[in-house]
């Protein structure tokens, strides 16, 4: 009885919080405005198998067994979505930070065959 109350109360701050972010949009980059939505939303949806899980909707065994596979299929997809991010995040920041000693490289050695011409 109270799991299903607790668990009704977090739905509800669930639903609070993505109506917050779709009036509000606190993030300024739509990227990370999507993957809060997305976390959100994934959230509510684990939450809610939770609560199907807990006995009280749902009794037969095997229905939670699938149930389960659910949730775990669910949390999955999100964390793959992170990873992907991530990876392409940290991909993005090392193709700039290798251009940008590519870069310091080729003036140090354009400025050390200048100093070689004028000697």
């Amino acid at each position: 009885m109270y799991s299903v109350i607790f668990i009704n109360m977090i739905l509800l701050m669930n639903i609070g919080i993505v109506i917050y972010l779709m009036l509000y949009k606190p993030f300024s980059s739509q990227l990370l405005q999507g993957l809060e939505m997305f976390n959100e939303i994934t959230s509510f949806v684990l939450t809610y198998i939770s609560m199907c899980l807990t006995g009280e909707f749902v009794a037969e065994p095997e229905a939670r067994d699938n149930i389960g596979y659910s949730f775990n299929a669910v949390m999955g997809v999100n964390i793959t979505v992170h990873i992907y991010f991530m990876i392409r995040s940290s991909y993005r920041d090392c193709k700039k930070k290798f251009t940008a000693k590519k870069i310091q490289a080729e003036r140090e050695a354009q400025k050390k065959r200048s100093e070689e011409l004028e000697e």
